[in-house]
This record gives structure tokens, sequence and C-alpha cells, in this order.
């Protein structure tokens, strides 16, 4: 048997180009559309000089994973290889190396942290003690465990700097079949810094927001979270597509004269002309192309 703890992660800002204030005009993007465009046919090829690299998270819920200590307990036999180690992308097709069963499970409980097993029955969970304004407060975390009754050799979609790639991965089931999950069998690295585009050129209008990583992505739309401070209204949208980028831009208008500027995410789904498909999603004001599911 074996058992690992995992607690859920939580993410971080990112930083705003421009300032507060009237939203932009989205017909004065035409112009800077062009440098963009530019930019990516002069650049394209830059992005791919170290291969394939993992722009996504390396797993995928099956459900609602939830919050607090996750223990995950395997009283099955863990399978001793998956037989496929190529990641196919776009316009690249690249072998890496294969990981077991055994070490991606432990790869995904350490990548979401890992504090420590659930207690036994009859021990006490581990607590926490936080200072505030009326002493000292407890707080008892929450724990959970998750039984694995299968694991599986299958492969599965993850977006790369070669736009979305058939990836090989481990299909671990859970007793509870909401809190099953698929994590990478093969060992893609991801990029060390965000692959960005070199515009050059131009200010963001006043009240511009930056587009900071794909919410979701289907057939004929598409999701991308705006980073806006916690003053502002809701974000204004602006798209140009072309045959191989869909460049994203965004504004908002602040509703107070004095802001903190704590960051948060504001999803907007933005509707396209036509499918994604393995077309890259690039913030028009910095270049940088975009990462499905989270920040890098």
């Amino acid at each position: 048997m074996i058992a690992l703890a995992g607690l859920a992660a939580a993410g971080c800002g990112a930083d705003r180009p421009g300032t507060a204030g009237d939203a932009g005009d989205p017909a004065d993007y035409g112009p800077h559309d062009e440098k963009v465009i530019a930019a990516w046919e002069e650049q394209r090829s830059d992005l791919l000089d170290d291969g394939l690299r993992l722009m996504d998270s390396p797993y995928r819920f099956d459900g609602d994973r939830g919050g607090g200590t996750v223990e995950y307990i395997v009283d099955i036999d863990f399978p001793r290889q998956h037989g496929d180690t190529t990641v196919a992308g776009q316009s690249l097709e690249e072998d890496f190396p294969a990981l077991g069963a055994e070490d991606s499970l432990e790869r995904f409980v350490f990548g979401v942290n890992s504090p420590d097993p659930c207690p036994d029955e009859g021990e006490e969970a581990t607590s926490t003690e936080e200072e505030g304004e009326e002493g000292v407060a407890s707080a008892v975390a929450d724990c959970q465990t998750v039984t694995i009754t299968e694991i599986a050799a299958e492969t599965d979609v993850r977006w790369t700097n070669d736009g979305p790639a058939e990836v090989p991965v481990w299909t671990f089931t859970a007793e509870d079949a909401a809190k099953g999950f698929t994590a990478l069998a093969v060992d893609l690295p991801e990029p060390d810094e965000a692959p960005t585009l070199e515009v050059g050129g131009g200010e963001p209008p006043e009240g511009s927001v930056p587009a900071t990583y794909i919410a979701e992505a289907g057939d004929k739309g598409l999701s991308v979270a705006y980073g806006v401070s916690s003053c502002d209204g809701d974000v204004v949208p602006s798209v140009t597509e072309t045959g191989e980028i869909v460049i994203v831009y965004g504004t908002a208008e602040s509703e107070e004269d004095v802001c903190d500027m704590m960051m948060r995410y504001e999803e907007v789904a933005l509707p396209l002309e036509s499918p994604l498909d393995g077309r890259m999603v690039v913030d028009g004001w910095s270049g940088r192309v975009l990462r499905a599911g989270s920040l890098y």
C-alpha cells in the first residue's frame, strides 16, 4: 500500500500593464495588431528552439478536488511501464524520459504540496495557529482520503509551446469518481520563462489589463483570465484572429478613486469566428504567449 498526502494549491498575482482609468477603444488596436503579427512571423521558430515545453497543468481532475489535505491510498499494483514516450505537437514530435505510474503519482502529490498525511482514527488532526485581533485562533485542517482503484496508460491533450499536443498520461481512477485524475507519464519540462514575442512600440491605452492565461478553450470559443485590480469593473475584451494566432486585449474602468490594487482574475468568454484548433493565444501588449489553466 502507498499513502501520499497533498494540499490544494493557491494562485498568485500578475503584473498589470497600463493604468486604471477609462477603458481604451478597441478600434485603436489595429495598427498594433500588425506589429504582433509581424513579430509572430519572425519569431515563431524561436519559441521552439529548446524543443517541446509544457504550457499547461501536468494534471487533470475528473471533478472538484476540493481544498485541504488529501491522502491518496493505493492498494493495487502499479503498472511497470506506459509503453509510449512520444509527445506530438502541431509541428514537432519528440520523445521524453518515461515516468512510471508510482513516480507520476508522487510528482502529482508533491506538485500540489505535501503536508503530513491524514491522522489515523482516534488521532487529532493537524491544527494551525494564527494570531488575530482577538488573540490566537486554532483551526483544524480538512483531511480526506482518496482510494485509487485503477491505473491505466492512456494519452491526453496538454497545451505546449507548439499548441495542443498528444501526451502520454496515467489515468488514476478513484473509488469516488469525482476524485480521479490524470498525470503525465513522461518528464515533459516547462519553459524557463513565459514565451514572449518582442513586439516593440506602442503603449497600452489607459485602463488596459493583461490577459494572463487560457481558462478554457473550446471548438467555437475561448475563455481568458485577465488580471484586474479589486477596484476595476468588468473587463471589455477585444480579439483579433489570424490563421496562426489569436491576439487578445482587455480594458477595465476603475469604479473607485482610491484603489488598493489587490489583484484578482476575471475569466471572460471570447467568441471566435473559427475553432481555436492549434492556434496560439497572445496577449497583445506584452507579447506573452498564454499558458493554459494557470499562470506560469
